[in-house]
């Protein structure tokens, strides 16, 4: 294992453990003090400023920062380009990434033996998400990015990479999830969020809103002397290709790209893991929505396509934390082929909640992979990140790190 993998092992993950109440009573302050003591003994260049955007929301951040580092690149063919994002699909390396490629092992063993041999001690009372986010600040100095791209993990008052100071918010969509942290209103959420502008912060950039949260917002910008903007088109076949147009009226809007310039939603590859392909035949597609509002608009955009018109089936995997009613309440309200519940280790128990002849309940991979052959149509698998990594290693021989 190397260095940096074998760190983050030891290190504190509620990803992992889904124990958020940790957020509880955290601050920012001992994290900013390690950034600045490791900082200015690595020497780092106070005259290094890229231009930083900070994508934050409750859907659609993936694949909108994705969208964001291509188009980027496509344009600035001269210059470096970084991409900080979260979760990982199946290597914690996909986290950071310059220039479409993402750091090595290598390049990872060599910035901790850097920061190891300034206070190791230090390093290890970080969490796992401040430990990567301290990684991807180093990375993109040495890489001399000129423009970065921050996907923020949860929230964004609290969250470490508010300490990026961004330049450009890019406000997602707004939804109800993990709100014994954020908040259980729409309103306490956009809040959350929106702090994390600091004070290179200059305007945010939002999805369409309307009524109260819309004025919320404009609220919360204007307290924080933000300029904010709303995208105000809606009229796009497929999720991903809305979050495409987004981002390239975002950059127009900035000025930082000629359009005629810009490659086509269709030459560009989709993100990973979103609405993507497992097998070809039948067809197995997986997209990581785990909230309901995400499950709502996969399903309605896949049902859009010739081959999803017919009656798919659906294989749902969530972890125990999710709003499961709700989730099941977007499952129920279409028709289905058949549903597959993937009830395994560290997944939720879809079968202590609903009647048995609601549909399979699965429990292993074993399981799993009989029960997926045996379909002769198409499946949707979503539910959580998790199961992207399960299906991959029964389908692609993929490996997780």
């Amino acid at each position: 294992m190397s260095l940096f993998l074998n760190l983050l092992s030891e290190l504190q993950n509620p990803e992992k453990t889904r124990n958020f109440n940790v957020f509880k009573n955290y601050s920012l302050d001992e994290f900013q003090s390690q950034i600045e003591k490791y900082g200015k003994l690595l020497e780092f260049d106070p005259s290094y400023r890229p231009f930083r955007f900070a994508v934050i929301g409750t859907n659609g951040k993936g694949s909108t920062s994705y969208y964001l580092s291509e188009l980027l690149q496509k344009v600035k063919l001269d210059q470096n380009i970084g991409l900080y994002t979260s979760p990982h699909l199946l290597s914690p390396f996909e986290r950071i990434i310059c220039n479409g490629k993402m750091i090595s092992e290598i390049e990872s063993d060599e910035i901790i033996t850097q920061l190891e041999r300034i206070d190791a001690s230090q390093l290890k009372a970080l969490s796992y998400f401040e430990c990567m986010t301290l990684l991807c600040f180093c990375f993109f100095k040495k890489m001399g990015c000129s423009f970065e791209v921050w996907e923020a993990g949860l929230g964004g008052r609290l969250d470490a990479t508010k300490l990026a100071n961004p330049d450009v918010i890019i406000l997602t969509k707004i939804g109800i999830d993990h709100s014994e942290i954020l908040g259980d209103t729409l309103e306490k959420i956009a809040f959350e969020k929106i702090h994390i502008a600091g004070n290179n912060s200059k305007v945010i950039y939002s999805f369409p809103v309307t009524g109260k949260l819309r004025s919320e917002i404009v609220s919360i910008a204007k307290s924080l002397r933000l300029e904010v903007h709303f995208f105000d088109e809606n009229n796009y076949p497929d999720y991903l290709q809305y979050n495409f147009n987004f981002v390239k009226w975002v950059l127009e809007d900035l000025h930082i790209l000629d359009p005629s310039l810009l490659p086509s939603f269709e030459t560009l590859k989709r993100p990973p893991g979103r609405l993507e392909t497992i097998r070809e035949t039948p067809l197995l597609v997986f997209d990581p929505a785990h909230n309901p509002d995400a499950v709502k608009h996969t399903i309605a955009t896949l049902r859009k396509s010739p081959e999803w018109q017919n009656k798919p089936s659906l294989l749902c995997g969530c972890l125990p934390d999710k709003d499961t009613d709700s989730i099941w309440k977007e499952i129920s309200a279409e028709a289905w082929q058949e549903i597959f519940f993937y009830e395994a280790e560290g997944f939720y128990k879809w079968s202590d909640a609903l009647p048995s002849t609601t549909g399979k309940f699965l429990h292993s991979e074993k399981e799993l992979k009989e029960a997926l052959d045996a379909e002769a149509g198409p499946v949707l698998a979503l539910g959580s990140f998790r199961l992207y990594p399960v299906l991959t290693s029964l389908y692609q021989n993929r490996v997780i790190l």
